[in-house]
């Protein structure tokens, strides 16, 4: 699952036919199928009833505010399966001058920070 702005796109099993992925998107408050995905290897990995959608607002001032990028022009965020950590998203946010982003578990907390690095002289 992808979000940018308020537009998502999402590969999820389709209903008819389990063991394919079928790409999904959210625009305009409509979903809008998108084509097909590819073919699943194993079992979902993301259960989003575990992803608490509440903490976003406060994650994405976070990442604003925490990363360097005060006035992000543009965001997107990216939620997947870690193997390790389990449900995880990452929080980019990017203005004419550069990107950062940070990754967080789905308890909201953060896990790591990437903030935009300065340039250096000559460069």
């Amino acid at each position: 699952m992808s979000s940018r702005g308020s537009n998502v796109s999402i590969a999820a099993p389709r209903k008819d036919r389990p063991e394919v992925l079928h790409w999904y998107g959210y625009r305009d408050g409509k979903v809008e199928d998108e084509g097909p995905a590819g073919v699943r290897e194993r079992p979902p990995t993301l259960d989003l009833s575990r992803f608490d959608r509440d903490l976003l607002p406060g994650m994405w001032r976070e990442a604003r505010s925490g990363l360097g990028i005060k006035n992000a022009e543009r965001s997107h965020m990216i939620l997947h399966r870690d193997p390790d950590i389990g449900l995880h998203m990452a929080l980019y946010v990017r203005d004419d001058y550069g990107s950062a982003h940070m990754d967080a578990d789905n308890k909201g907390k953060v896990t790591e920070r990437h903030p935009r690095e300065t340039a250096k002289p000559g460069h």
